[in-house]
């Protein structure tokens, strides 16, 4: 009996093995990962900004200026791509309004100019929100970051998006307050440390409020996660080097996104076997919107003007999915355009789980309120 055991479960075994192998390849095959079948995401979008996160990875101060300088780079990077074809042109999505602020207050007529010019041409644009928030910001608060931009900066800009980046949530006050301003797009970001998001990622959905106004909010990746879309590993790790790294620097061309024809098919590749993966748990837009920052720290970084070349490279080799370097309300408005009429609906708060003991604190939120 026990050699005869011994003998079944071999059989057994391989009878296993064998229906795993198979269901293996039919789950591949029904994915769309047979070589050569190209993916269902005819597009990518990327969304480029820099993520600001005063003293994450410097002094806050130190933080503030180094924004106002990007938004300087960024600028110019717009406006010396502007004459290019759309594919090579440089975007840029500011995603706090304290540095447009801080920026604006102190430039010069001429340069404040160009800032306009810039948001103009449709490739730089700037979010709606000063801060990324908690939700314990009483009325009075909710007032103030919703009008951080005097009101005639605030009519030249005309924000159309809001972007919460690193939060796990997303107070129904603060969306009220965008749909009382104008603003119908919420782009979030949630870093899933200590909390997660309501539903699986990436995916669009329609926030009702109590009086029937919709917001349409696009739950993104983290804000960095772009980069890992073309490239296997991390350039660097940040904010604070490793031992012996000498990288200590913002990347320059060729650190990473080469454009080079083997480079930018070995990152296709890779874009194609993440699609697939995606894809396979149900994805189905045909446009996969992503966020896209420096990979020097990640936060507070500069933007990475490389990227325009990388994207016009990719677009010549006729490469699909085509990649549209963009802003975060044109791609908002491209999920609408597409895929709007079958987004579910929700209702609502939001509950942010990164406010870990603020109801314990009676004493520091009352301070914040007075600040």
């Amino acid at each position: 009996m026990k050699t005869r055991s011994k003998v079944v479960g071999r059989r057994d075994w391989r009878l296993v093995a064998w229906l795993l192998a198979v269901g293996w390849v039919l789950a591949l095959d029904a994915a769309g990962t047979r070589a050569g079948e190209p993916p269902k995401v005819k597009h990518v979008d990327l969304v480029h900004f820099s993520h600001t996160d005063y003293g994450f990875t410097d002094h806050p101060a130190v933080c503030r200026e180094l924004q106002k300088r990007f938004l300087d780079v960024a600028i110019d990077g717009v406006l010396a791509t502007r004459d290019r074809p759309p594919s090579g042109r440089f975007s840029w999505t500011a995603e706090t309004t304290v540095a447009v602020l801080d920026w604006w207050q102190s430039a010069s007529i001429e340069r404040r100019s160009d800032l306009l010019t810039a948001v103009a041409t449709g490739q730089l644009e700037v979010s709606a929100l000063p801060l990324n928030n908690t939700p314990f910001l009483d009325r009075d608060q909710w007032r103030t970051m919703l009008h951080w931009l005097p009101e005639d900066l605030w009519a030249k800009l005309q924000p159309k998006v809001a972007i919460q980046n690193d939060v796990n949530g997303f107070p129904r006050a603060g969306a009220i307050g965008l749909l009382d301003r104008g603003v119908r797009y919420l782009f979030s970001g949630i870093n899933e440390d200590s909390g997660g998001a309501p539903m699986r990622r990436p995916a669009a959905f329609w926030w009702k409020m109590p009086d029937g106004r919709r917001l349409l909010v696009y739950l993104n990746y983290s804000y960095p996660e772009g980069y890992w879309w073309f490239e296997p590993v991390e350039w660097r790790h940040g904010p604070v080097p490793r031992a012996g790294d000498t990288r200590y620097r913002p990347p320059r061309p060729g650190d990473f996104l080469a454009t080079d024809e083997p480079s930018l098919r070995k990152a296709h590749g890779h874009l194609l076997g993440r699609l697939r993966r995606l894809e396979a748990e149900g994805f189905s837009y045909p446009t996969l919107t992503l966020s896209i920052t420096n990979q020097w720290r990640i936060d507070n970084d500069p933007p990475v003007l490389f990227l325009a070349d990388f994207v016009a490279a990719w677009n010549r080799l006729k490469l699909e999915p085509t990649l549209r370097l963009t802003t975060a309300s044109v791609a908002m408005k491209r999920i609408e355009d597409e895929v709007g009429p079958r987004l579910p609906v929700y209702e609502g708060e939001w509950t942010d789980w990164w406010a870990n003991g603020t109801a314990s604190a009676p004493r520091e939120v009352a301070a914040s309120r007075w600040a």
